[in-house]
Order: C-alpha cells, then structure tokens, then sequence
C-alpha cells in the first residue's frame, strides 16, 4: 500500500490522473488538499520487480475489499 499525493507513482505507471474537485472530502469528512485522483489500482508485483497482476477498479470494477482479497490470493499463489 503507498500514498501518492503529488500523483509521481501514478504518473510512473501511465495511470489516468483526473483534476481534483473544490470541496471534494475523504471517507472521514477531511478536505482533501491533493492535485489530481486516479481510480484505485493494485499491482500485484513479484520480488525480481515483474508486474504479475493489475487490479483495476474503472476497468475491472473490482470494490476495495476485492481488491485486498484477490492480491493476497496471488501472492499466495506465488509461494506454492
């Protein structure tokens, strides 16, 4: 899990970066100061640096839970 606040890991890996919106607050009710959002993505990435999986909550409408669950069963997987 990684915070990307200035979007630089998102940018890294070509992902969609939207504007912010005045007034947009977190799941806390919190201001969010941030210059852009981009939909949750997970990479599922293996110890030699190789990208395995990518989660994708626009493209693959997997819900946050979903994507806990289903990166943790592949990184399961990788130990078998």
């Amino acid at each position: 899990v990684v915070s990307d606040p200035d979007g630089a890991i998102a940018k890294s890996y070509n992902l969609n970066i939207r504007e912010g919106r005045a007034g947009a607050k977190d799941s806390r009710g919190k201001d969010l100061v941030t210059a852009g959002f981009t939909e949750r993505t997970t990479f599922v990435i293996t110890p030699d640096s190789k990208i395995i999986a990518t989660l994708s909550s626009a493209d693959d409408k997997v819900t946050p839970a979903e994507h806990a669950e289903k990166s943790l069963a592949l990184v399961q997987s990788l130990k078998k």
